[in-house]
């Protein structure tokens, strides 16, 4: 996946930092196999805002450069396509230690 993070304050609006971040061993789900009963026989019951195109998971563990990525980033995943991060959810381990990020892109 490469992220450009947005310019805070850019007088203009709507720019990113010209240079993408790589961050690697990520997971891409669509709406549809987020909520598939083929998912491993359950869905995930994650509520989507009207228009999303599905999840992002980075592993705090396995995924090289993994940070958190804030709302309104661009992404590109696997493709030229464009997404842009409109929610961001930080998960926790049971002793409040990172365990992944689930960023939901449209």
């Amino acid at each position: 996946m490469r992220v450009r993070v947005p310019i805070e304050h850019s007088e203009y609006g709507d720019e990113w930092d010209e240079q993408p971040i790589a961050v690697n061993n990520v997971r891409f789900m669509s709406t549809h196999e987020c909520n598939s009963v083929n998912n491993g026989g359950v869905t995930s019951g994650y509520v989507f805002e009207q228009g999303s195109k599905g999840l992002i998971l980075v592993d705090a563990a396995n995924s090289e450069n993994a940070f958190p990525v804030p709302a309104g980033a661009e992404i590109h995943v696997d493709s030229d396509e464009r997404l842009e991060a409109v929610k961001v959810t930080k998960c926790l381990n049971f002793d409040g230690t990172l365990h992944h990020y689930e960023i939901e892109v449209k």
